[in-house]
């Protein structure tokens, strides 16, 4: 097996998740049929932006098993990529060219980096992504978390579950230990947008999408919706203009970069638009998400404030 590491000239420490937004890794694996060769590409995050993966995916596809996936993080944004070109008939999928789909939505989110312990009484934090909701309600490296929203906490999976079950913007219970003493505090959870990208044939590419023509990128959000937010950059207010054939209820989030959901507001949309202004006076300068979520998609655009 062959193994090709691509890396830029900083490496990132693998204890960087606190200080460093860039981290994590795409893997691309290439099968071959009549050899048994196989060969592997290991992308770090730095790099993936750079690194033309569909051409990769065509110059590979045929007498190849070709897989791609792994979860990076750029700017405190997550991205997962999965991809293998056979189809649901376990057919090799051959192209003149692939193109790239993105689905976007949300997930809550700490801002911790956890392990379990030996004796299962609760996860160490390994990890404090700085400013997050974990940041701010005081947690450090080594303390033990024991229990969230009133349920026990053991592992890794106990604490996604019970974040996920608390949902985006909850305030709940979150009990820790720092050495001998055990101490309650509130958090109120946040999100982070999650970019799920896979390949596919561009001739077969749904005529219902959007299609940004730029590096073969196609953003999955259908022709039927429009959210737009101005003015941007902003010293102050920003307004949200959406608009979409569905009169389905949204949701509309303001969130940060570090996690926090600043905003967090359900409307109806009996008219089929919808105007929102947003005040940022109380906040920093930086960026900032405003999220709409409606029927399951997801629509994301990046305000940038200036004070």
């Amino acid at each position: 097996m062959k193994i090709t590491l691509i890396l830029s000239a900083m490496l990132i420490a693998l204890t960087g998740y606190a200080q460093s937004t860039t981290y994590g890794s795409v893997t691309l694996r290439v099968s071959n049929f009549d050899t048994k060769e196989s060969q592997t590409t290991v992308i770090i995050a730095e790099d993936v932006e750079a690194f033309d993966i569909p051409a990769f995916i065509q110059k590979h596809s045929e007498n190849n098993r070709i897989y791609a996936y792994g979860t990076y993080t750029i700017n405190d944004e997550q991205t997962t990529v999965t991809f293998t070109n056979k189809d649901e008939n376990n057919k090799t999928i051959v192209a003149d060219e692939f193109c790239e789909i993105s689905e976007y939505g949300l997930k809550p989110f700490l801002g911790v980096g956890i392990e379990a312990t030996d004796e299962l009484d609760g996860v160490v934090v390994r990890r404090i992504l700085s400013e997050s909701v974990a940041d701010q309600i005081g947690l450090v490296e080594g303390d033990v978390i024991v229990s969230v929203n009133g349920e026990e906490i053991i592992s890794e999976c106990d604490l996604k579950i019970a974040i996920s079950q608390a949902g985006i913007g909850a305030e709940v219970p979150v009990t820790y230990k720092k050495g001998s003493q055990e101490y309650t505090t509130y958090a109120t959870i946040g999100a982070r947008t999650i970019q799920k990208v896979t390949y596919v044939a561009c001739d077969k590419v749904d005529t219902d999408i959007e299609e940004t023509i730029s590096q073969n990128v196609i953003v999955s959000i259908d022709n039927d919706v429009e959210m737009t937010v101005y003015p941007n950059p902003t010293a102050q207010g920003a307004n949200i203009r959406y608009t979409s054939e569905s009169t389905a209820p949204v949701t509309f989030y303001v969130i940060a970069m570090d996690g926090s959901v600043l905003e967090s507001q359900n409307y109806e949309m009996t008219t089929g638009s919808l105007f929102i202004n947003y005040n940022f006076v109380d906040n920093t300068s930086g960026t900032y998400q405003m999220v709409i979520e409606q029927e399951g998609q997801v629509h994301i655009e990046h305000v940038q404030v200036i004070k």
